[in-house]
């Protein structure tokens, strides 16, 4: 494991140490999310007629899911997540890259 990590790049170093923070705030938020959408009474006001609210009695697991992901992109953090992505896409790049060229060396 340590050889493994000791072989990645700068970037894909990088990339690692910012998907174990971004994946564990996305695990607080969608149980503080679930949390609020559990505890709600189904035959309360928000539940019964107020549309936004309703999808929370609804469908808890789902609706949870759907508002951490909004709130991750809305936190005055989602220049880190775009940082992430734009690093997982040019890693994933590479790595195609890669793949093709021992590939075509091969034949």
């Amino acid at each position: 494991m340590i050889k493994k990590y000791m072989a990645l790049s700068t970037l894909g170093k990088t990339f690692l140490w910012l998907t174990i923070p971004i994946v564990a705030i996305f695990i607080y938020l969608f149980m503080d999310q679930l949390n609020y959408a559990l505890s709600m009474d189904p035959n309360s006001f928000n539940c019964k007629y107020d549309s936004m609210m309703k999808q929370f009695c609804e469908d808890p697991y789902g609706s949870s899911i759907s508002w951490t992901l909004i709130l991750m992109f809305m936190s005055p953090a989602w220049p880190i997540l775009l940082a992430w992505v734009v690093i997982g896409i040019v890693l994933l790049n590479r790595f195609v890259k890669r793949k093709r060229n021992s590939k075509t060396d091969r034949a």
